[in-house]
C-alpha cells in the first residue's frame, strides 16, 4: 500500500495509457455495430419477417423485432436493446433449409429476450475500467460462455431438433471462413464450436472446477 500510495502518479498514468487503449478498441467496436446497422442492409422476403413475428409470440418477447439481410456482416448478429434488429448475411436465408435459418433466428431472438446486447455493453464498460483485474476478466468470459450456452438451450428446446441446430452451427461457421471474423460471430470464436457441440450432445455442462474456484476466491 505504501509503494503504491508513493508512486500513485506513475500507478494512474499507466493505467489510464491501458485504459484509453482498451476505450478506443470499444469505440471501434460500436462503429462496426453502428456501420453495420446501416450499410448493404435490405429487407428479406415478406415469409421470413412473418416468420420472425410468430417466432417472437413462440418465445413470448413482447419486444418489435427487426430481420435485414446483410452484405457488411459474415455472420448473425443482434444489435440494438429498445429497438433490436437481427443481421442475417446475404444469401443465407435462400441458401440454407429453412429449419436451420429459423434454429439461428431463434438463437438470436433468445439473447434479445434476455436483454444480452446490453449485458454485453456493461461488460465490455467494465472490461474496459477493470482491465488489470484478473478475476473479473475471466468471470466476464465465464458469463460469454454461459450466454451462448443459454441461448442454444432455448433455441433446442423450441426446436426439439439437436442435429438441424448442430448443423446450422458448423453451416454458418463454414460461411464466416471466406470473410472476417467478428466478435460477435453467431458460432463463437477458436475452439468455442467444438465446445458448443459437444456440451449440446452430450448434454453436460461445463463446471467450475476446484482450481478455478480457488483462483477466484
Amino acid at each position: 500500500i505504501g509503494y503504491f500510495t508513493a508512486n500513485a502518479p506513475i500507478v494512474v498514468l499507466l493505467w489510464f495509457v491501458f485504459f484509453l487503449f482498451r476505450s478506443v478498441r470499444m469505440m471501434r467496436g460500436l462503429m462496426f455495430v453502428h456501420t453495420a446497422k446501416h450499410r448493404q442492409v435490405s429487407e428479406p422476403v415478406g415469409y421470413w419477417k412473418n416468420r420472425v413475428e410468430l417466432l417472437c409470440k413462440k418465445l413470448q418477447l413482447k419486444q418489435a423485432v427487426k430481420l435485414l439481410e446483410s452484405g457488411y456482416v459474415k455472420m448473425p448478429m443482434v444489435i440494438g436493446h429498445l429497438k433490436p434488429v437481427i443481421l442475417i448475411p446475404a444469401g443465407l436465408l435462400a441458401g440454407l433449409p429453412p429449419e436451420q435459418v429459423e434454429a439461428v433466428l431463434l438463437h438470436e431472438l433468445a439473447h434479445i429476450r434476455r436483454h444480452d446486447y446490453f449485458v454485453n455493453f456493461l461488460q465490455t464498460i467494465a472490461e474496459t475500467v477493470f482491465f488489470f483485474n484478473p478475476g473479473l476478466l475471466w468471470i466476464s468470459a465465464l458469463l460469454r460462455d454461459e450466454r451462448e450456452n443459454c441461448c442454444d438451450d432455448i433455441a433446442i428446446a423450441q426446436t426439439k431438433n439437436k442435429r438441424e441446430f448442430i448443423e446450422a452451427l458448423i453451416s454458418f461457421k463454414e460461411h464466416s471462413l471466406y470473410g472476417t471474423n467478428y466478435a460477435v460471430a453467431f458460432p463463437g470464436k477458436k475452439n468455442q464450436l467444438l465446445q458448443r457441440v459437444s456440451r449440446i450432445l452430450n448434454n453436460k455442462n461445463k463446471t467450475v472446477t476446484s482450481g478455478e474456484k480457488v483462483f477466484l476466491i
